[in-house]
């Protein structure tokens, strides 16, 4: 082999580790993608898995809550549905009150 033949042996041996090294570099980033898209993918089910699961406890609890509101508030109604208003001896006490303050001295006088 003359000189010549060995340089165009290498160039071409040059030529090949060049294009395996970029069909690697094409290989490598599919993976990637691959695997990025995949990542995303189990990311956002298990994610929106987790969603559905907060949502639903949070309505229970907001439904118990409700249940347990609207419960204590119509026994409030029945307890206070059977006692008189009593306005008048509110307004009496709320007069005398008045007259009290008005009629007590005040500092400085």
């Amino acid at each position: 082999m003359d000189d010549t033949q060995i340089l165009q042996h290498l160039i071409e041996v040059e030529k090949n580790a060049a294009r395996i090294v970029a069909d690697a570099e094409k290989e490598a980033a599919a993976r990637e993608t691959e695997a990025d898209r995949k990542s995303r993918a189990a990311f956002e089910s298990a994610y929106a898995k987790g969603y559905a699961e907060l949502e639903a406890d949070y309505t229970r609890k907001v439904g118990e809550i409700n249940r347990v509101y609207e419960g204590e508030l119509e026994e409030c109604r029945r307890s206070l549905g059977g006692t008189p208003a009593g306005v008048e001896q509110f307004a009496a006490l709320a007069r005398r009150f008045l007259l009290e303050e008005a009629s007590a001295p005040r500092p400085g006088d």
